[in-house]
């Protein structure tokens, strides 16, 4: 098949509108064409569109790399469901955490109650995977208005905490 702009063999099918932007149809291009197509420069670059492809994901509820520690995968197996004993979990790190607790605390408490991570190899917990997990559950937590001390409010957590059978000292 020749190329659709300048008749030489053609090497890729070229989608003309982007597949993220709904496009179906493509040409033929040879790949002089088609990288002038994707320059770094043009708002084409495969860079732009992998992002928002990315981001379209996400915003869909969809997976997009791992599963994250608190979500398991739907059986459509794209998009993520709340795991409830991992989110259980995650509120307890947060407690921890707004208790004072450092990230290692936190690590060495979840090893030493024997709570796995997310795939279950590692038998430790390491504190840059609890400051992930908290970097990204930090837009949905509920923080009780005042100070971050509010007596009444973190009593009541840590009661929560407790009825789900979480002991957070070590």
């Amino acid at each position: 098949m020749k190329c659709f702009e300048c008749d030489s063999l053609a090497d890729y099918e070229h989608h003309v509108v982007p597949r993220i932007k709904g496009g179906t149809k493509t040409v033929p291009l040879c790949g002089s064409c088609h990288s002038k197509v994707h320059g770094s420069k043009n708002l084409l670059s495969i860079s732009s569109l992998t992002k928002q492809a990315l981001a379209e994901k996400m915003r869909r509820g969809e997976r997009v790399g791992a599963i994250p520690y608190g979500f398991d995968l739907a059986g459509d197996q794209k998009t993520l469901i709340k795991n409830a004993r991992e989110q259980d979990i995650i509120k307890a790190m947060v407690l921890a955490r707004l208790s004072n607790f450092s990230l290692q605390r936190i690590a060495r408490w979840l090893t030493a109650a024997g709570i796995p991570t997310k795939t279950g190899k590692n038998k430790k917990w390491g504190h840059q995977v609890i400051s992930k997990i908290l970097e990204r559950e930090a837009w949905d937590l509920k923080m009780p208005t005042g100070t971050v001390r509010d007596y009444e409010y973190f009593s009541q957590f840590r009661k929560q905490i407790a009825d789900m059978g979480i002991k957070i000292m070590i």
